[in-house]
């Protein structure tokens, strides 16, 4: 197959931001037309360390505008890299995957001897001031923009990252389906998001937890320790932990504490100071207000409200309207 580009003869000296090594690139100019990104023959093109850093001979991969490749980085197969990315340090973008703006692909080695190579590939996108570093793969049709940072996991599907978001996990984390990470969010360790779960504002996922169907995780809200969110709304300063599962569409707001395994599932709405421990649940479309400490298997069901300050020790059927405990133990 002939030859796709060739090297003008300029060159530039470029400091690596992170590691102030200095590189030598070279400007290319297309040896035929790439219709798929709009290269005429003739046209120049961005600028590359070497021939290592965009295959001559496979498919239609370009390198355009001030874009630059270097340091072992790779763009091949019909992938573009354009406007002023940089794509650098063992970093590979394949298929038609495209990195253009300002955004940053970067690899590196961690110690001595582990060598990170992010991909970015099939019809993703990266964009913005957006920076994919780490054991990262992009992939799917996600789109990562904004300022978002991704260090480590797989985004796939049609996902998006973008906003200040921050994705700091292992390579078994991973963002799919249609869920987004958005705001100042803050993913790390090996947590998962899919289906259309949306986590945002402060809202912070760690250890091996989950967020799925098409739960909402803003505000200062915080799940972890194998934590199973299917669903619902969990805002403010809830804090979801110690393999406890919420499932359904209910509304968690306030200080809401979840631990030991406990559950919450149906359509409740628990508003306020509540801890629930000891694989306490809460179900069905019961409401929830005041300061509550609910354990020892305790199961507050129904359709009415509860309301009240009061540590809970036995299971509660709300059947009327309203009922208020404000003893400091009910059992």
């Amino acid at each position: 197959m002939e030859k796709k580009y060739e090297f003008t003869g300029a060159e530039q000296t470029i400091t690596d931001k992170r590691t102030r090594k200095k590189y030598t690139v070279k400007q290319i100019r297309a040896l035929r037309a790439l219709y798929i990104h709009g290269v005429n023959k003739g046209d120049l093109g961005g600028w590359i360390e070497n021939e290592d850093c965009l295959s001559q001979d496979e498919g239609n991969s370009w390198v355009n505008n001030n874009a630059v490749v270097y340091d072992k980085a790779r763009v091949h197969e019909n992938a573009l890299v354009c406007d002023d990315a940089i794509v650098c340090s063992h970093a590979d973008v394949s298929h038609y995957a495209v990195v253009k703006d300002d955004a940053v692909v970067y690899g590196g080695l961690v110690g001595k001897h582990t060598q990170y190579t992010p991909k970015v590939c099939d019809h993703s996108v990266v964009g913005g001031k957006a920076r994919v570093h780490g054991d990262s793969t992009i992939s799917g049709y996600a789109i990562i923009g904004d300022n978002a940072d991704v260090s480590g996991g797989t985004i796939d599907g049609h996902a998006k990252v973008y906003e200040n978001a921050s994705i700091d996990c292992y390579y078994n984390a991973r963002i799919t389906g249609g869920a987004t990470v958005h705001g100042h969010a803050h993913l790390t360790e090996s947590c998962n998001a899919y289906e259309y779960a949306d986590i945002y504002g402060n809202a912070e996922m760690s250890g091996n937890c989950c967020v799925c169907g098409d739960a909402r995780l803003f505000g200062n809200a915080k799940v972890g320790d194998r934590a199973y969110i299917d669903g619902g709304t969990i805002c403010d300063n809830v804090i979801i932990r110690d393999k406890s599962h919420v499932s359904g569409t209910p509304i968690l707001r306030g200080r809401v504490i979840m631990r030991d395994e406990s559950k919450i599932s149906d359509d409740p709405k628990i508003i306020g100071y509540t801890v629930m421990m000891d694989k306490a649940a809460i179900k069905s479309y019961v409401e929830v207000i005041g300061n509550f400490v609910i354990a020892g298997e305790a199961t507050i069901d129904g359709w009415g409200t509860l309301s009240g300050n009061a540590n809970i020790y036995e299971s509660i059927d709300v059947e009327k309207e309203l009922i208020h405990v404000d003893n400091k133990r009910h059992s």
